[in-house]
């Protein structure tokens, strides 16, 4: 691999892998140190003076002191003042002091031992697990130390900076069963983790003889972690082999010869864990496919990706989110719908069919090359893939503006029937989108009155529309009924989705597809439905009778909490009397359920409450 191919993978890996929400993700050192040399060599004298004066002008007061400190470090002072006996003493000494405080953790002294901690604390500890891995002091001390092998680091003195590193990442390699600091305990700081783990790799690299190179590198990256992969890494603890490069401004000797045999040696670890077939995506696979990617580019990827196919669909996912990386997007769009037509086939890999990236990465495509049916295509993927409320209501959305929203219900509710969903609420509400309210009185056959929320349950929805279709058939409206309706379509405010723009103001002419919301449109569609007179007197007599035995079961067995929703269904019934013209009947069943809960005064409150805001019901 040339030094050029090399800054330009790094590159990309540290540039945005999608639009939007990853603009501000963090930049590798190497790029970053590159950007700011480019910028220097253009700049004059009197011109970088200013800079920098300007730059601390914006410092506030209690920084000023810091940042002075760190201009005057930087010509290399910093690494001068760092004695590494010193530093490695001092590291031993808080490895230990951390070590003898979880393990009175673990035999409970520390209560009395530390009891002075807690007194400090901004809260209060209410078991072991609630103990802080590290104390504030002790993060500082940790965060100082790293910045001391940092200078050692960044002075050339890779073997005393090695030795440094090795122990303070050893102090979060705990397990949190056994009350030990783990990688999410290490405090934030200047540098992240992954930057960190990433310099001592380096220093490893530069230690070891070429002979030992691969294995030892295997073990600081934790190529034998497993962990399941993203469709970005780039808020992962875990470096990779272009975080490596980029962890200082110098090439990194030897590199393109390294990389052969640091595939080899990634090829054996990731054959080695094929089998048996693991639950999640080795962090090996990501470094192995990263070595296919430095040393033989796109196209050796979308071969790895194709020979593994089903057999580890992971290799799908690299390569289109390669693709993302360099921004091609016509590309994206055909490796992610080669890769979908591919999974949605036979074959089981490790992690099962990851397609919610190739998904995302679809919708990404299809904004980037302003071309909707690509976007229609990945939110139908990951509806088909993740079929909620959310995911309904996005394809629902495209579809509108594309004028295909018949077809694609239908082609929901046949996604759902395939997945077996045929009983629950999101099957409901696209029959009730499409039309067919009549069809969802099957789905009430042997309900229980209990457990609405549960979204395996339509019950509770089919109760809430056909009360809100009975009633804005008189030309009323039912308070109550659509209360509840609201309630069981929830989930459907504007998704924040992968490459998607979801803030800020409309470009001229842009279709605004926030403008359907799930609720408006069931309600839409309900206005639009006739249901023939003996399903409505049917469903009539079904809402009836698990309308009461609904609230006779939440009140008699004093479900509290679900009180306000007893109240409501009851409203909601008396509200479709009162719409009938029946008001003495609405007024009868209100007054009955008073008499008969006369002693339940939690209940009397919430049912006043819900009569209140009721524009039909007695009170």
């Amino acid at each position: 691999m040339s030094a050029s191919d090399q800054n330009q993978s790094s590159h990309d890996q540290s540039s945005h892998n999608q639009s939007g929400q990853e603009d501000m993700m963090p930049l590798a050192f190497r790029p970053f140190i590159q950007e700011l040399e480019r910028f220097c060599r253009t700049h004059t004298y009197d011109d970088l003076v200013e800079t920098i004066l300007n730059l601390a002008a914006e410092e506030p007061p209690d920084r000023r002191r810091a940042f002075l400190a760190r201009i005057k470090a930087a010509g290399g002072e910093a690494a001068r003042e760092v004695s590494p006996e010193a530093l490695l003493e001092n590291i031993r000494s808080l490895c230990q002091e951390v070590r003898a405080r979880r393990e009175a953790l673990r035999d409970g002294s520390f209560w009395e031992t530390y009891a002075f901690e807690e007194e400090t604390s901004d809260r209060p500890y209410r078991g072991p697990y609630d103990v802080p891995a590290l104390t504030p002091a002790q993060e500082s001390t940790v965060l100082a130390h790293v910045s001391e092998a940092d200078a050692l680091f960044r002075a050339g003195r890779v073997a005393e900076a090695r030795q440094a590193y090795e122990l303070l990442l050893g102090l979060f390699a705990g397990d949190p069963e056994e009350m030990q600091p783990t990688p999410y305990d290490f405090p934030a700081g200047e540098a992240t983790l992954r930057e960190v783990r990433a310099r001592y790799a380096r220093t490893v690299y530069l230690t070891e003889p070429e002979s030992n190179r691969a294995p030892a590198l295997v073990e600081a990256l934790q190529a034998h972690e497993r962990g399941i992969l993203r469709a970005t890494i780039a808020k992962d603890n875990l470096p990779t082999m272009s975080d490596v490069v980029d962890a200082a401004r110098a090439e990194l000797p030897g590199v393109d010869r390294f990389l052969a045999s640091w595939k080899e040696t990634l090829a054996s670890i990731v054959a080695a864990q094929a089998e048996p077939p693991v639950s999640s995506a080795p962090w090996a696979v990501y470094l192995y496919l990263e070595s296919i990617e430095l040393t033989e580019g796109i196209l050796g990827l979308s071969s790895v990706a194709r020979r593994w196919g089903t057999a580890n669909p992971y290799g799908y996912v690299f390569w289109v989110n390669a693709l993302e990386r360099r921004e091609r997007w016509a590309d994206v769009a055909s490796a992610a719908r080669e890769a979908l037509s591919e999974l949605s086939g036979g074959g089981k890999g490790p992690g099962g069919k990851p397609t919610a990236p190739l998904a995302a990465a679809l919708i990404t495509a299809g904004n980037a090359l302003g071309d909707p049916a690509v976007v229609l295509e990945g939110r139908r993927a990951r509806f088909r893939r993740d079929p909620s409320k959310d995911t309904l209501t996005s394809l629902l959305r495209i579809a509108t503006r594309m004028d295909r929203l018949e077809h694609e219900l239908a082609g929901a509710l046949e996604i759902l029937r395939k997945s077996g969903d045929t009983k629950g609420r999101l099957y409901a509400i696209a029959l009730v989108l499409a039309g067919r309210l009549s069809e969802t009185l099957e789905l009430t056959s042997s309900t229980p009155a209990l457990g609405w929320s549960d979204e395996r349950n339509a019950a509770g929805f089919c109760f809430a529309a056909f009360l809100t279709y009975r009633v804005t058939r008189t030309g009323a409206r039912s308070t109550a009924a659509q209360e509840l309706l609201k309630e069981h379509v929830a989930g459907d405010a504007f998704p924040i989705e992968t490459g998607e723009p979801t803030a800020g103001p409309l470009e001229e002419g842009q279709p605004d597809d926030r403008a359907f919301i799930l609720y408006d449109q069931v309600v839409a569609a309900l206005a639009r439905t006739q249901l023939p007179p003996e399903t409505a007197e049917e469903y009539l007599r079904w809402a009836e009778r698990i309308g009461r035995r609904r609230v006779d079961n939440i009140v008699a067995n004093k479900h509290r909490g679900a009180y306000y929703r007893a109240a409501l269904t009851l409203t909601a019934l008396s509200e479709h009397y009162a719409a009938g013209g029946d008001s003495r009947r609405a007024e009868e069943l209100v007054t009955k359920y008073r008499t008969k809960y006369n002693r339940h005064h939690a209940f009397k409150r919430e049912l006043a409450q819900a009569l209140e805001i009721s524009e039909l019901a007695g009170s």
